[in-house]
């Protein structure tokens, strides 16, 4: 769990710094400036990690593309750990 929540808090900074110049300097007018908030980032990460997958959000960036395809294959990989663990908790056996 630790791991997991780590990794989010991780990824999270590294998304934003990526995508931050785009909030910064949006390309088109429609753009809201609150895209480069750290939460947002967080949000989206949590979202992907979790295999949601809303897409009300999403990376503006080519670098913040690759963090979450990243983040897909990760999550997948935590969230198979998580529940391997929990299974051997209430394994039933024998004895």
């Amino acid at each position: 769990m630790i791991l997991f929540l780590m990794s989010i808090g991780c990824l999270s900074y590294i998304l934003r710094i990526f995508e931050i110049n785009y909030a910064l300097f949006p390309l088109t007018e429609t753009h809201e400036l609150k895209d480069g908030s750290f939460f947002n980032n967080f949000y989206l990460i949590v979202i992907t990690m979790t295999t949601v997958g809303y897409g009300d959000y999403s990376p503006k960036t080519y670098q913040g593309k690759f963090i979450i395809m990243c983040t897909a294959i990760w999550g997948a990989f935590m969230i198979s750990l998580i529940l391997l663990t929990v299974s051997s908790i209430f394994q039933l056996s024998q004895n």
